[in-house]
């Protein structure tokens, strides 16, 4: 469940994105698919990195140095978990795994879990510090990272999950990046949701 600091997953058949690479979308902009929904970013400037069988990810750039976010939708597999309980547990796990604490520094980090949706959800939401954050092809830096992820368990979708993601990296935190991130991952849905 390599996800939140990799971006990396498996993800077949998420939305029938016809866009080229790094083509500008439009704030808000909806793609229906037969898996899951899902709403560009609602602010100016992002563009379309990924639409693949892997991911669909959108990316901006900040307004300083290294500063960038990143709007993620990915689909992965997942083994059985009888309970939501076990089904946090399970993230838990890997995002802790998937995160090596000689590059990453926790400053903050939480998991709630919901049924809110009508599924199985784990709400991560952390900030950490980036100790070898490359910022250009031969520089790395010490940066922040801002991330709020919503992995989900549809009953839908047999052996298998998603996590929508929004983060920013930057020398600084971005102050409105909750209200930012919960609203990109309130416009990621499954169909007749």
């Amino acid at each position: 469940m390599r996800i939140i600091f990799a971006v990396l997953a498996s993800l077949s058949a998420l939305a029938p994105l016809a866009q080229a690479k790094d083509e500008p979308v439009v704030p808000g902009q909806r793609f229906e698919g037969p898996i899951l929904n899902i709403r560009a970013p609602n602010s100016a400037g992002w563009k379309l990195l990924e639409s693949s069988a892997n991911a669909v990810i959108f990316g901006r750039a900040g307004t300083t140095s290294g500063e960038s976010f990143i709007a993620a939708v990915l689909r992965f597999p997942l083994p059985d978990t009888q309970t939501i309980a076990e089904f946090e547990e399970l993230v838990k796990h890997n995002v802790e795994r998937d995160a090596p604490p000689e590059r990453f520094k926790s400053i903050d980090a939480r998991f709630a879990s919901s049924n809110e949706r009508g599924y199985a959800c784990v709400l991560y939401q952390a900030t950490t510090e980036d100790t070898k954050a490359k910022t250009s092809r031969f520089r790395r830096s010490h940066l922040i990272l801002q991330v709020q992820a919503l992995y989900c368990r549809p009953s839908s979708m047999e052996k298998t999950g998603f996590v929508a993601t929004y983060s920013h990296r930057g020398a600084t935190k971005v102050d409105d990046f909750d209200a930012q991130a919960s609203d990109f991952i309130e416009g990621v849905h499954v169909p007749n949701e």
